[in-house]
């Protein structure tokens, strides 16, 4: 972080990081095989970062998937795949989601159900595949 990365792609099991939360020179970002614990006693500061790519990332809480996306003012590119929380009861009241990601321009949601629509209902481009294994069909 101290070396002004802007390109950060981590795919190994491991926790997240704390640093990680505000560098504040990253404009992409991607995550493979992270667990997020608490994040509430971190701060999460990306005012650069424009890509963000999330796949097989565990979260301990909902707030924590919340709280990533919120310090990303200026995303523009939301990459999430087979994102998963552990803790149910932490769901975010949908009035604090509200505005978050303003400059969204292109999301790929695939086999997620966490990340609320709302955070990508007015992107101009949107792929979304939900696997049901109900249905055993992409929606």
């Amino acid at each position: 972080m101290q070396r002004r990365i802007e390109n950060l792609n981590i795919s190994i099991h491991i926790k997240l990081p704390p640093s990680i939360l505000s560098c504040k020179t990253l404009k992409v970002l991607k995550l493979k095989g992270i667990t997020v614990y608490d994040l509430s006693h971190h701060q999460v500061n990306f005012p650069v970062l424009k890509t963000l790519h999330l796949k097989w990332v565990f979260f301990q809480r909902h707030r924590n998937v919340a709280k990533i996306l919120s310090g990303c003012p200026i995303l523009e590119e939301l990459q999430t795949k087979h994102l998963s929380v552990v803790s149910i009861d932490s769901l975010v009241p949908k009035k604090e989601l509200e505005g978050l990601l303003p400059n969204l321009i292109k999301a790929r949601i695939s086999d997620d159900y966490i990340i609320p629509i709302m955070f990508v209902y007015n992107v101009e481009s949107l792929c979304m595949q939900l696997f049901s294994p109900y249905i055993n069909t992409y929606l």
